[in-house]
């Protein structure tokens, strides 16, 4: 009976140490770093994993259950520079700050006021009504991807799959399978995700997810274009 709850005991001791690993809590926030208000919507992704997260009103985050060790994560927003820090999981709990300078975008020789492009993209995500990806050039510049197609593939989070006609560009959402439709400077593509193979990696400005079945792109010819005019999205 006694050698029976010795083995209990230490089974217990055991796991503990085990259960406590495994609940790492990483929580943190992210700011403009000239002013330091809390940034909103700011991307956090965790490299090698699907693990991300948007910042909320107060620029904070969270990410639960993460396994101890060094974690590389990126933090990103667009109309800012993207940062990467290395974040160290010995304990159960992590608490970090990133701060993000503004990046202005100059396309031959014009400052375009990112700010108000910005704020009429967000308008169009809140109205969404769904969750909305974003990524701006500088988080698109720091993969390997040679252009939009293999950058939705492999980094945008979508999980593509082949259509009843064996093309892949499909995805399942909440259990069927929907096509994923493609929208490249406002215009919807007739050619489907085929037409992101000729949108390069350095010209994109901005690359959006809706709801994971929609693409919208925005390339830094188009942006120029739309400041030379005065013209922003609706």
């Amino acid at each position: 009976m006694r050698s029976a709850l010795r083995a209990a005991l230490l089974c217990l001791a055991l796991a503990a140490p085990a259960a406590a690993q495994e609940a790492s809590l990483v929580s943190g926030t992210v700011t403009d770093r000239g002013t330091g208000q809390p940034l909103a919507r700011a991307q956090v992704e965790i490299a090698g994993t699907r693990a991300r997260a948007l910042t909320d009103s107060l620029g904070r985050f969270t990410f639960r259950g993460l396994r101890p060790g060094r974690h590389r994560a990126v933090v990103s927003r667009v109309g800012y520079q993207a940062v990467t820090q290395l974040w160290e999981l010995a304990g159960s709990s992590l608490a970090v700050r990133v701060a993000l300078d503004p990046a202005p975008v100059r396309l031959d020789g014009i400052e375009a006021r990112v700010n108000r492009f910005e704020r009429r993209l967000e308008t169009r995500r809140r109205a969404a009504g769904f969750p909305v990806r974003v990524f701006d050039a500088a988080r698109i510049e720091q993969t390997i991807s040679p252009h939009a197609w293999d950058f939705v593939r492999y980094h945008s989070g979508v999980f593509l799959v082949p259509c009843p006609n064996g093309r892949l560009e499909c995805t399942y959402k909440r259990g069927r399978l929907v096509h994923v439709d493609v929208v490249i400077d406002e215009v919807f593509s007739m050619f489907g995700l085929d037409e992101l193979y000729r949108v390069q990696r350095d010209d994109i400005a901005v690359l959006e997810v809706y709801d994971g079945t929609v693409i919208r792109v925005y390339t830094k010819a188009f942006v120029r274009r739309a400041a030379e005019r005065g013209w922003w999205p609706s």
